[in-house]
């Protein structure tokens, strides 16, 4: 404890030692299954949250997802929570993810915990089957059937990223897409997605932990039988 003056004000300042602050801590609970309904169930909502103790208040919060080819942030606050509806199509779905919480407090003590989720989708076209796993890989495709598009669009996140990010792009009728990534110099780095797709929203992954840093571009190019062709270009900037 110090006494300090000033003028004819005297103030008294405490300093914490950090042996008797308790060490900060962190662990999630939740549900460590998930699983996508069938058409006659609207959604299934799913919370985690996260019982920070020890540390000096405030404490800050950062989720982060990954699928196995890079985490990403998701939330921020003490809990985080994801929807999942009807799987109307699905390419070779990830089967699992793990959910990670990172806690921070007032003097910078950090502390980290990690769970595994399984995610659970209903067979295609739905109805009498039960839940069916899809565990063929991360790197693949999906689209969820929710409302139909109104309009073409395609963007990314994280934007800036390293090394991973997500390309999601929506198709209000059914179409032909290619989706690739050139460089800065207009060469071709990676085809993501060259076939025929039915109308819906796509999330699809990218790993570019092969590829230098600097700045990419996507560039979707859609032709249908009911609309004109559409081409779009992104940005994109690999940091390292």
């Amino acid at each position: 404890i110090s006494l300090t003056h000033h003028g004819n004000v005297s103030q008294v300042s405490k300093t914490i030692p950090f042996s008797v602050i308790d060490p900060l801590s962190v662990s999630i609970s939740g549900p460590s299954e998930v699983y996508y309904t069938d058409k006659s169930v609207p959604v299934n909502h799913y919370t985690w949250t996260a019982n920070a103790a020890g540390g000096i208040s405030p404490l800050s919060y950062a989720w982060y997802k990954d699928f196995g080819y890079g985490s990403f942030q998701v939330g921020t606050g003490t809990s985080y929570s994801e929807d999942y509806g009807y799987a109307g199509y699905c390419e070779g779905c990830t089967g699992t993810f793990t959910l990670t919480c990172n806690v921070t407090d007032a003097v910078s003590q950090v502390a980290s915990t990690s769970m595994g989720v399984t995610v659970y989708y209903w067979p295609l076209g739905g109805g009498g089957g039960g839940y069916d796993p899809k565990m063929n890989g991360s790197n693949a495709e999906m689209v969820t059937a929710k409302e139909i598009p109104s309009e073409f669009s395609i963007g990314s996140y994280p934007n800036p990223f390293n090394p991973s990010t997500l390309i999601n792009y929506q198709l209000p009728v059914d179409g032909t897409v290619t989706l690739s990534v050139f460089d800065v110099l207009g060469r071709e780095v990676e085809t993501l997605v060259n076939g025929t797709k039915p109308a819906g929203y796509y999330t699809v992954p990218v790993d570019a932990s092969q590829w230098r840093s600097g700045v990419y571009f996507a560039r979707i190019a859609v032709t249908t039988n009911k609309e004109k062709p559409f081409t779009q270009t992104i940005k994109m900037l690999l940091t390292r």
